[in-house]
């Protein structure tokens, strides 16, 4: 066995290993809280939803030997899956960016607010 056949035998396993991670995930955390009460929770769970759903093609093929051929509904699968990823990442930076970003201090000192001067 070369070293490239290691390396992608091993990718492939890693890549199964996070499809079943994010789906224990899923679960997990559905159990433990009520994520869809809270943003966070819910961009956990998009995030997590959109890995597996992304991943899920080569790990039917890593497990049963399912060979996806080339077709316009996979490559539309494929395109949403992977598009539903960068969504979530962006949607998390901006949860995190409202929740941690100082927030504006108010105008209360007379010498702040537009149109005074000192003289």
């Amino acid at each position: 066995m070369t070293q490239a056949r290691l390396i992608a035998d091993a990718t492939q396993d890693i890549v199964t290993l996070a499809f079943f991670a994010s789906v224990a995930f899923i679960v997990v955390y559905s159990l433990l809280a009520s994520w869809w009460h809270s943003p966070i929770g819910r961009a956990l769970i998009m995030m997590d939803a959109s890995l597996s759903l992304a991943l899920a093609p080569s790990v039917l093929h890593q497990l049963t030997g399912i060979t996806i051929v080339a077709s316009r509904g996979f490559a539309w699968y494929y395109l949403v899956s992977i598009s539903m990823v960068a969504a979530s990442t962006m949607w998390r930076t901006w949860i995190v960016y409202r929740a941690q970003r100082p927030a504006a201090a108010p105008a209360t000192d007379e010498s702040t607010r537009a149109g005074s001067g000192s003289g």
